[in-house]
């Protein structure tokens, strides 16, 4: 970083009244995302330590260079979102200080003191709230952004000013696209291209994601995180906390869902063949947490949705009922999708990067997409997520 953006960074965080005017400022570089550039700023004076994190916008996007251009408006986006959210599940999302639309960066709460999910959930560890508090702040963004609790007319509004077209189309491409046809974005390993090939013919599962694209390009319900992975919530024994929500838009909450839903299950793969010990109370405590999320979700928002009083529904306890249990197919198909693009597409997932014996990279990454093709053509089978999760004991 060069030492003039440094010197307007410690500017910002002075003149915003982060740090007082005599703070000798240190910036650590952290991030190791696909999109941006993320800084540590601390200081300790006079045994006072206060730390918080810059989160700066490159006009590309990272993880392909200066070939793929990307606006930094994304920064303005994500900062806005975190603030809304903060409104009505502000237990769940960073704080955030101030933005900078020069700068192309915003400033928000330090979470260091709590561990990447992902990265505590490759150490086996076990976090017996996480369940209620994911299923609980989809509740609260379903139901407080959607026609369900949010005045219609203000909903449409708002849409439009999280309208974030570039990086849905990063989502149609790298989700929905490239990973079904023999595209130069693609990353896969010699062992799975057969399986890959057999998938680009396979036009039964194809046509499946064709319906599950539509739906995302053309569900605006919600205002959804967008990549709503175990790599962007950082937990704690009691808390967790939502972020790196650069991808959010007005889209069909399934999405979040699926993805959140995936992403514990790379972790069910993960340990299953990375040839380390695992006790089967951790297997089983992994589906756990997609049932007790979606039960957790179900149950709260259902609730929300009976206490609303001026709901235009003319039928509500059967609509909801019924809107929910299609809620679940199609978050189970969204799973799906999010698990072959991370198998096949440009960005794959830590948990199979640290299978280093290749023989059983290539069995996992089978399975993981054979798993995924079955849910496509099975889910609207599963009219609860028990169904879902036998499923999978059954297949993994």
């Amino acid at each position: 970083m060069e030492n003039k953006s440094l010197e307007r960074f410690c500017s910002l965080l002075k003149n915003g009244r982060i740090f007082s005017e005599n703070s000798k400022i240190k910036f650590e570089e952290i991030g190791d995302g696909n999109l941006n550039y993320v800084f540590r700023a601390s200081t300790d004076e006079d045994g006072d330590k206060k730390s918080v994190i810059i989160k700066l916008a490159l006009p590309y996007l990272k993880i392909a260079g200066e070939a793929w251009p990307l606006t930094v408006e994304r920064n303005k986006i994500e900062y806005e979102s975190l603030k809304f959210l903060s409104k009505f599940c502000g237990e769940y999302v960073p704080k955030v200080y101030l933005q900078s639309k020069e700068e192309h960066l915003f400033i928000m709460e330090d979470l260091s003191h709590m561990e990447i999910l992902r990265k505590g959930l490759m150490n086996m560890q076990i976090y017996q709230k996480l369940a209620g508090q994911i299923g609980d702040y989809l509740a609260k963004t379903l139901y407080y952004t959607s026609d369900f609790g949010f005045d219609s007319s203000k909903k449409k509004k708002l849409a439009v000013s999280f309208d974030n077209p570039e990086l849905c189309d990063i989502t149609e491409r790298l989700v929905f696209t490239d990973p079904y046809q023999d595209s130069l974005s693609n990353n896969i390993r010699p062992g799975t291209y057969p399986i890959a090939l057999k998938l680009w013919d396979y036009d039964k599962v194809k046509v499946e994601i064709d319906a599950l694209r539509y739906v995302f390009m053309n569900t605006p319900e919600a205002l959804i995180h967008g990549d709503l992975h175990t790599g962007s919530i950082f937990v704690s024994k009691d808390n967790c906390k939502i972020f790196d929500s650069e991808f959010t838009f007005y889209g069909p909450i399934s999405y979040d869902i699926g993805l959140f839903f995936a992403n514990i299950l790379f972790d069910l793969f993960y340990w299953e063949y990375n040839g380390r010990v695992c006790s089967i109370a951790f297997k089983q405590y992994l589906l756990s947490v997609i049932e007790d999320t979606w039960n957790s979700f179900k149950i709260k928002f259902t609730k929300l949705c009976n206490l609303n009083d001026k709901s235009y529904l003319l039928c509500k306890q059967m609509f909801v009922e019924k809107y929910l249990k299609h809620n679940l197919k199609q978050s189970i198909g969204f799973c799906a999708c999010e698990m072959l693009r991370r198998v096949i597409g440009m960005a794959h997932v830590p948990e199979l990067d640290a299978i280093i014996d290749n023989t059983a990279r290539d069995i996992v990454e089978r399975y993981c997409i054979e798993v995924a093709e079955k849910m496509l053509l099975l889910r609207n089978n599963f009219d609860e997520i028990e169904d879902f999760t036998n499923f999978v004991k059954l297949n993994i």
